[in-house]
């Protein structure tokens, strides 16, 4: 019955696409035609598929060309082949923070959720053993040892996204009430004040199916949050999170908007199955997991991820594919344990260096002609975007309010427009309340950053990496002006 009624949802789809221009690994397997005409119906609303890689930066993917060393990632490079690249996309510097921003288009400061969220849900259940055939891992980032760095009040404080917030499924379904929506893997948004497990369904979701918290004490065994209900999981996490996505979307017969929040190439390292890796990954010894730069672990993560990310594709009916718009992003840059160049130690995650903050985002989807977006465009825009992308209509509703920070780039991206709509992007971040919040502001050349108490003014036309401040010298009076006018704006976030 399912695919009957999905066949006759569809019927009026016939776009023209092959097995490259789906992105569909093996699709002549399936027995799918390589040319499929179609003309889209207006009637039936796309579907929604955000993925979020956990800790990349632009450095680990080769369509952004800033690395000698890219993880091996061919799925997503049929992304970036067959859709939209955003050459200057800015998030925040830390996973929490960021999410919060994709789901309610609002900076930090509107959202609440400023600093990481700590891992200080009790649970009830013990952490699950590993199978004894599991790769070692080498975890960084250990929940008991945070308390050693974090005061016992900053640790204990609610710092999720909290009740009652406006987010982009709760609005996406108001506005439409055909969508059904998912989220899946990394939440990373819950304290105990806010629902704690049961956060993601009272955040706008009507099944959440993944890990709660944002750090893992292993991949290969962990916790799972399935609608409330914690139970002991075991299996690799980046396969469990594809498995539990597919076994969702197949099911749905209305339009859809899931949400897929990978927990890799985020810490523990560790090798990845062998079955989700090419013949030189396969080969890395999987005693002997380090950190450091041009890391081959890190990469191994993020090409299992990749392959994965192929699975899910794959599964998905080639018409129904055709009407979904799919969105790939990560939410802040790679760990200093594993940075590479072009950025060093002191650029990356956790900090609004570019390393931090500009960050790789894709998307492929009907109407969408392959090609590079040249504006600027924020986290908190995806909001907006998608609204736009389903067809909804926020002026006229009750609705007019939300995401008061986000800006489409759905005109971008659909070739009705060949304007920027932003001057400017902003960012901001912190790890917890007594540290002071850096913050940073860019234009389409020029970026002022405050770092630590000090101020940092880049030319990223001619200094992409941040290396010269401007500064440090006499400024010209052509940047002069556009040093006042950043310096204006940024005063605005104080």
């Amino acid at each position: 019955m399912r695919e009957t009624s999905r066949t006759l949802r569809n019927a009026a789809i016939r776009v023209s696409v092959g097995c490259v221009a789906l992105f569909i690994a093996g699709c002549g397997d399936r027995g799918d035609s390589a040319d499929v005409e179609a003309v889209a119906n207006e009637q039936v609303p796309p579907n929604f598929l955000i993925l979020i890689g956990d800790d990349m930066g632009k450095e680990t993917l080769s369509c952004y060309d800033v690395s000698s060393s890219p993880a091996r990632t061919p799925n997503i490079n049929e992304l970036c082949a067959n859709g939209v690249v955003f050459d200057s996309f800015w998030t925040q510097p830390f996973c929490s923070p960021t999410r919060a921003t994709i789901l309610t288009g609002q900076y930090s400061a509107s959202n609440s959720v400023r600093y990481p969220v700590m891992p200080n849900l009790e649970s009830t259940i013990a952490q699950p053993e590993k199978a004894a055939d599991a790769n070692p891992e080498l975890r960084i980032m250990k929940p008991e040892d945070i308390l050693k760095v974090v005061p016992e009040e900053a640790f204990r404080a609610s710092r999720g996204l909290k009740i009652g917030q406006q987010t982009l499924p709760g609005v996406l379904k108001a506005l439409n009430p055909q969508y059904v929506t998912g989220a899946f893997g990394k939440w990373h948004l819950a304290d105990p004040v806010n629902g704690g497990v049961e956060h993601p369904t009272r955040a706008g979701f009507d099944e959440y199916d993944g890990v709660i918290d944002g750090t893992m004490i292993s991949h290969f065994a962990w916790k799972q949050v399935t609608d409330g209900v914690e139970r002991p999981a075991t299996g690799y996490t980046t396969s469990r999170i594809v498995d539990d996505t597919q076994q969702w979307i197949s099911a749905q017969e209305q339009p859809w908007f899931a949400w897929v929040a990978f927990t890799t190439p985020h810490d523990p390292y560790h090798l990845p199955p062998l079955t989700l890796l090419s013949e030189e990954s396969a080969a890395l010894d999987g005693e002997a997991v380090r950190v450091g730069p041009d890391n081959p672990y890190f990469r191994a993560a993020i090409e299992a991820m990749d392959t994965e990310i192929g699975r899910l594709l794959a599964s998905i009916p080639a018409d129904e594919l055709a009407n979904t718009y799919v969105l790939f992003i990560s939410d802040n840059g790679s760990p200093r344990d594993v940075a590479s160049a072009p950025y060093s130690k002191q650029k990356v995650k956790g900090t609004v260096y570019q390393g931090g903050i500009d960050m790789p985002f894709i998307v492929v989807g009907p109407g969408i002609e392959p090609g590079r977006y040249p504006h600027l465009a924020n986290s908190t825009d995806i909001f907006a975007s998608v609204l736009e992308l389903a067809g909804v209509d926020t002026d006229t509703s009750d609705f007019s309010d939300v995401g008061d920070d986000s800006v489409s780039f759905a005109p971008g991206l659909l070739k009705k427009s060949d304007q920027s709509p932003r001057d400017w992007i902003y960012a901001d971040g912190s790890l917890m309340e007594s540290v002071p919040i850096d913050r940073a502001i860019r234009n389409t050349r020029y970026k002022l950053a405050n770092i630590k108490g000090a101020e940092f003014f880049f030319d990223l036309e001619e200094d992409p990496f941040e290396t010269i401040n401007l500064l440090d010298a006499e400024l010209s009076a052509a940047q002069t002006t556009e040093y006042e006018s950043l310096r204006a704006t940024l005063e605005q976030f104080q």
